[in-house]
């Protein structure tokens, strides 16, 4: 490998990693700001008293992790481009990556379980009258 070689290997290197934290910074102030606008908008209180209404028998430990639960799913829903180019176009796109679209799909689904945890312990309770 020649001198140049490496220099352009360090320039994608450089470029690489200021897009992927660029971008991770952009994805979790679009969070804090989505979060803010769903506290203040009264959406997180109207879907806590719908959740009331519709799982009377849910206790105050599970209301919590399903709101968030709830809310992460919206934000994943809304902003999927940018976490789509982040977690999976940008590493294809440098070559470092060579996980399939299905692969990509199951990774985020396990991740999101292991996000909930408290929801999945809880679901027996949602079954009790």
């Amino acid at each position: 490998m020649t001198v140049q070689d490496l220099h352009s290997v360090e320039d994608k290197t450089r470029k690489y990693t200021v897009l992927r934290q660029g971008l991770s910074l952009a994805q979790t102030a679009c969070f804090l700001v989505f979060l803010l606008l769903v506290l203040h908008s009264g959406a997180a209180a109207a879907f806590a008293a719908a959740l009331g209404r519709a799982l009377p028998s849910a206790n105050q430990y599970l209301t919590g992790p399903l709101i968030l639960g709830a809310v992460e799913l919206v934000f994943f829903l809304i902003f999927f481009p940018l976490i789509f180019y982040r977690s999976f176009l940008l590493d294809h796109q440098f070559g470092l990556s060579r996980q399939t679209l299905a692969g990509w799909a199951r990774d985020q689904s396990v991740a999101a379980g292991m996000a909930q945890p408290p929801i999945v312990a809880g679901l027996p309770q949602l079954t009790k009258a």
